[in-house]
């Protein structure tokens, strides 16, 4: 066997020109280090927040006395079922691809998620009660800061958002979430509860 070619990948030298390649928003490699520190300790305090979130919201519905009508969970793992769908297809798969590759089938996937249904139900049940008992609801400024976000997220004009999402009663879907996520804030403001971080 004879060798006719050694190749060796050569790479670039980490300067501020690499930093500039890397972040058009950056001028020096210590700017774009910055930048980088400063992003993962972002996204540490928000996963310990959203940690914390989580651990009040699952114990105060753990501790909440509530009768669940099967149908819900029934309808909430129908939901997560689609979700999972629309994941797989995000990545180039089918359900019955799944399936194949898993060995199971749909109604073993459904039944499956039953828990996670439960407890999913259980969770928006509970935050419904507190936003109740609290006179918790959602302004119409803060219904209209969220459209503004979804218009830029999705590169639409919040006239035309706002048409689309009317056809499909989507505002009062945004009003309940927003609803939902102040009654999260309040659990975790007046939570007295130790929760591990």
């Amino acid at each position: 066997m004879t060798v006719h070619e050694i190749k060796v990948k050569k790479l670039p030298e980490l300067d501020d020109e690499f930093a500039k390649d890397v972040d058009e928003d950056v001028e020096s490699l210590q700017e774009l280090k910055e930048k980088i520190k400063n992003h993962l300790k972002e996204h540490k305090e928000a996963d310990a927040k959203n940690h914390k979130r989580d651990s009040v919201v699952e114990q105060a519905s753990e501790n909440a006395d509530i009768d669940i009508p099967a149908v819900m969970i029934e309808t909430e793992q129908d939901n997560m079922l689609k979700e999972f769908e629309q994941r797989l297809q995000s990545q180039g798969m089918t359900l019955d691809m799944y399936s194949q590759f898993a060995g199971t089938d749909k109604e073993a996937l459904r039944g499956q998620m039953k828990e996670d249904a439960e407890k999913r139900v259980r969770a928006n049940l509970t935050l419904e009660a507190i936003a109740k008992a609290e006179n918790i609801e959602a302004s119409d400024e803060e219904v209209d800061e969220e459209l503004k976000k979804m218009a830029e997220s999705y590169k639409l004009e919040l006239d035309q958002l706002k048409k689309m999402l009317d056809l499909q009663g989507g505002t009062d879907l945004i009003k309940s979430d927003i609803k939902l996520q102040k009654a999260v804030d309040f659990l975790v403001k007046n939570s007295k509860a130790k929760v591990s971080e």
